[in-house]
């Protein structure tokens, strides 16, 4: 990953597991919202969407809610007999009241699904940022 003078992050390919810089840094932009909602780490499950599911919902899909519903109900100290859209909502409202990811991540195609699956989209003016980078950067080489 690497940043432009602006602070603003350009993903580069990372083939490990074929999984782009991007994929990543929204992997640690969920990781730090359910780690700050359930102290939990680690906990980010992020994935495109494809085809249909993609022109119909978005350009990506947490998961994560699943994921801290189940570490949830292990430990009756933190279950508090949260429903699974409760802690997407959780989630979500944690992400709106911070900055965290806001530049790349539309607030407006947040929704959260059957199941507390949250969908959402890249914001057009940051994948508009990015292609603006990227023509610089390949116009030097």
């Amino acid at each position: 990953m690497s940043t432009s003078s602006m602070g603003v992050f350009s993903p580069t390919p990372n083939h490990k597991r074929d999984r782009s810089m991007l994929s990543r840094e929204l992997d640690l932009i969920f990781n730090q919202l359910v780690e700050y909602c359930y102290n939990l780490k680690n906990y980010s499950l992020i994935r495109p969407l494809k085809g249909d599911a993609h022109r119909e919902y978005g350009d990506y899909v947490c998961l994560s809610v699943l994921e801290v519903s189940e570490e949830l109900r292990k430990d009756p100290v933190l279950f508090d007999q949260s429903k699974p859209y409760d802690i997407a909502e959780k989630i979500l409202d944690r992400f709106l009241s911070t900055t965290t990811g806001m530049n790349m991540i539309n607030q407006e195609s947040l929704i959260i699904r059957a199941a507390g699956i949250i969908t959402f989209k890249l914001h057009g003016s940051w994948i508009a940022q990015m292609l603006k980078l990227y023509g610089t950067l390949c116009a030097k080489f």
